[in-house]
C-alpha cells in the first residue's frame, strides 16, 4: 500500500533524525522498518480513535500515527512519548 507523510509529520521526522546525531541511521532504519510493518498490514495495529492508528518505533520512544484513505497511509505524526498526546490532532481532515 502506497503512503506520504502529512508535512508537519516529515518535519518532525527530520528533527528527530537530526537529534539522535550518530544514532540517526538506526533511528531511520526503525522507523522506515515500521513503516514496512504498517504498509503490509495496516489495519493490524490499535486504532486510538476512530480512523486513527498508531504502531510504535521498536527500540525508541516514537510511535508512528496514521489515517487510511482509501489504498493510501497518510502519517500524521512521528510522536515523541513525552510530547503532548493530542498535538497532531488539527492534521487530521
Amino acid at each position: 500500500m502506497k503512503y506520504r507523510y502529512d508535512s508537519e509529520a516529515r518535519e518532525e521526522y527530520r528533527n528527530a533524525i537530526h537529534f539522535y546525531g550518530k544514532a540517526a541511521e538506526r533511528f531511520f532504519d526503525a522507523v522506515e522498518s515500521t513503516i514496512e510493518r504498517i504498509r503490509n498490514a495496516p489495519t493490524q495495529f490499535r486504532e486510538i480513535e476512530p480512523g486513527v492508528r498508531v504502531c510504535r518505533v521498536p527500540n525508541f520512544p516514537y510511535a508512528i500515527y496514521y489515517t487510511i484513505e482509501s489504498s493510501e497511509i497518510i502519517i500524521v505524526a512521528v510522536k515523541h512519548d513525552r510530547r503532548d498526546p493530542g498535538y497532531w490532532r488539527h492534521r487530521i481532515p
